[in-house]
């Protein structure tokens, strides 16, 4: 415990010390312009009916965006109903048409569908979104996610929005489906994506992710990885080239976020100092609290005992995702020449005492590391390898002055070798205590 002692006057301050980097900026959001709400439209699904509950009789729909004033829309396979169509549109306004696929991609599960005929309420045509470069974008670009969330155009006749930033650039590995309630897969895609930070919910899928100049550079997929339980869009330069569609021009090259424009800057100092540890964990990783599968859901059970089991399986599926933690987690370096690290202590379940770093960075393969000291009142633990560690030191600021509302973005590293992830935020309090303790947040 003496080890660790030495650095809290710091930490006390910021709660994952090099994890989170802040800088004072003014806060602002531009608006979009109306007219990029009109370029994403719904595709509802049909409802599952239940006769005893007859007011329930409602299911989430999803999105597809608009890439021309002849109807040609762009979708994600896991945005469409069963079947192979036609699909039922419903755009911004309450308009309904009819949609037929034309093309499909093979890569990137894009679907290009075009509308058998224009609704009467827009004979010019529906007004499209155009395409970005989303080969310039990076961590920190500011970013709308636009779609049908919650039913949102089928319920109020216009696309809901939400702002973010660019969080993460890398691809999702080979690994089991993306399941939701129930055990439902809502997604099988594999491939490059950028992580972000905007709101991604349940009818956002084939939606919209839009620059800042509101101009198409992604679309929404409830894909992740299983290391980052993060929202996620496939690039449109990827959907593009595997549907081997060309755009007529494309916009401006997107900008970063002037807010986290110099935090991304120090985000990329203080990655340098990241590391991935993968611990040994002899009390098994994963679920806490293992649950046990429930039994299936068949169409011979009651609607009584199929809700019992469905929150059941909503639980399971809950706990199989937020803890599924046999994954590398990471660690900051304080002292290189020691091999000292830091880590949060909640890192070292399955009573998690030993492991080793991998790093591409290194000359040695898993380098031994084990724990030497711990801190309960600040969920920290201090790591120590065998060797000394050919990385950068921490930046730390000892007696940052950081006030409600100042912006932050917290890193991590989830991927030997790939680059890192920064989430933005904001101080939402200051010198918090929480119950128990003495020390302050």
């Amino acid at each position: 415990m003496n080890s660790i002692i030495s650095w809290r006057r710091g930490l006390t301050h910021i709660m994952t010390c090099a994890l989170v980097v802040a800088l004072s900026v003014s806060w602002c959001y531009a608006g979009l312009p109306e007219t990029i709400l009109r370029g994403v439209v719904a595709i509802p699904h049909a409802a599952d009916h239940d006769d005893e509950a007859p007011d329930r009789d409602w299911s989430i729909g999803s999105s597809a965006v608009v890439l021309d004033d002849q109807g040609t829309l762009l979708t994600l396979a896991e945005a469409l109903p069963e079947g192979d169509g036609p699909y039922s549109v419903i755009i911004p306004g309450s308009a309904h048409a009819q949609a037929r696929v034309i093309r499909r991609g093979e890569r990137s599960s894009a679907v290009l569908l075009r509308l058998e005929t224009l609704p009467e309420a827009h004979p010019q045509g529906l007004p499209p979104l155009s395409i970005g470069q989303s080969t310039a974008a990076d961590i920190g670009t500011a970013v709308w996610s636009i779609g049908n969330a919650f039913n949102a155009i089928e319920l109020d006749g216009q696309a809901s929005a939400s702002k973010g930033i660019i969080s993460g650039d890398y691809s999702i590995a080979e690994g089991p489906a993306v399941r939701g309630r129930g055990g439902v897969i809502l997604s099988n895609y594999r491939g490059p994506v950028f992580e972000v930070t905007a709101a991604v919910n349940d009818g956002n899928q084939g939606g919209a992710l839009v620059d800042a100049q509101g101009a198409l550079i992604g679309l929404i997929s409830l894909g992740m990885g299983r290391e980052r339980k993060v929202g996620t869009a496939i690039p449109i330069h990827h959907i593009l080239d595997d549907l081997d569609w060309e755009a007529p021009s494309l916009a401006l090259a997107p900008s970063l976020d002037p807010q986290y424009a110099s935090i991304r800057q120090a985000a990329q100092t203080v990655a340098e100092s990241l590391v991935l540890v993968y611990f040994h964990r002899p009390d098994g990783p994963g679920n806490p609290r293992r649950l046990r599968a429930p039994p299936p859901i068949s169409d011979d059970l009651s609607p009584y005992r199929r809700q019992q089991l469905q929150q059941r399986w909503d639980l399971y599926y809950h706990f199989q995702q937020v803890y599924y933690t046999d994954q590398a987690v990471t660690a900051v370096v304080l002292d290189p020449s020691e091999g000292i690290l830091l880590t949060a202590l909640s890192n070292l379940h399955g009573n998690a005492r030993e492991g080793v770093i991998n790093d591409q960075r290194l000359s040695d393969d898993d380098i031994p590391v084990r724990v030497i000291g711990i801190d309960l009142a600040m969920d920290l633990a201090m790591l120590q390898t065998d060797q000394p560690l050919s990385l950068p030191k921490a930046p730390f600021h000892w007696e940052p002055s950081l006030n409600t509302g100042d912006p932050i973005a917290v890193l991590g590293k989830h991927r030997n070798g790939g680059p890192y992830t920064m989430t933005n935020g904001i101080i939402s309090a200051v010198a918090r205590t929480p119950p128990g303790s003495r020390v302050p947040f």
